[in-house]
């Protein structure tokens, strides 16, 4: 009997200890995915010399490589190279995905969504952002926009750090997702 009181005891020391190390685990992949998403993105506009923009709404994290489109090759007399990398972060049209056969001048590469049970708070400047949108270029700039229209004007140079707070529900632990103004991730606690 004494053995049995002594095993619930230790379960219900450990049980909350686990559950809360599972909660951190999550976070920790969560930033991880994250920071890995903007790392890939910058990676692949400087390998393919491509515009590439991640663009958030807290939730989803989507990957877009700007592309020439249909009706700039055909009007340019190459049909079938809509798939052409374009180098312009302000002056591409990242919502126009295009539709059937049609190329838009942005394709989407990746996507991930945080966790049901994650929270991601975003903020630059020192201010939540709801939405952002950060474009990297192939010389390695990283180019930012709160606005969500794609007017050149609406796109300015990333000069502060971007975080991303990341958690689990019940955690009382955070990871932090820093994209520095060169345009690198890290992450941190």
């Amino acid at each position: 009997m004494i053995v049995v009181v002594i095993i619930a005891i230790l379960a219900t020391i450990a049980v909350p200890l686990f559950v809360e190390r599972l909660r951190v685990q999550r976070a920790q992949e969560g930033a991880q995915r994250i920071g890995e998403i903007y790392r890939s993105a910058r990676t692949r506009a400087l390998g393919r010399g491509a515009a590439v923009m991640v663009s958030t709404n807290g939730t989803d994290f989507r990957m877009f490589e700007g592309v020439e489109g249909t009706a700039a090759s055909t009007s340019a007399g190459r049909t079938a190279c809509g798939n052409l990398p374009t180098r312009g972060c302000m002056t591409n049209n990242w919502g126009n995905l295009g539709s059937g056969t049609t190329i838009g001048t942005a394709r989407e590469i990746q996507s991930i969504s945080k966790s049901p049970t994650s929270t991601v708070v975003t903020t630059i400047n020192g201010s939540a952002a709801s939405a952002l949108n950060v474009c990297f270029s192939p010389a390695g700039r990283a180019f930012v926009n709160v606005t969500g229209t794609w007017t050149p004007a609406s796109w300015q140079p990333l000069s502060d750090v971007v975080t991303f707070k990341v958690t689990h529900t019940g955690s009382k632990r955070f990871w932090d997702v820093l994209l520095l103004p060169n345009g690198t991730a890290r992450i941190g606690l």
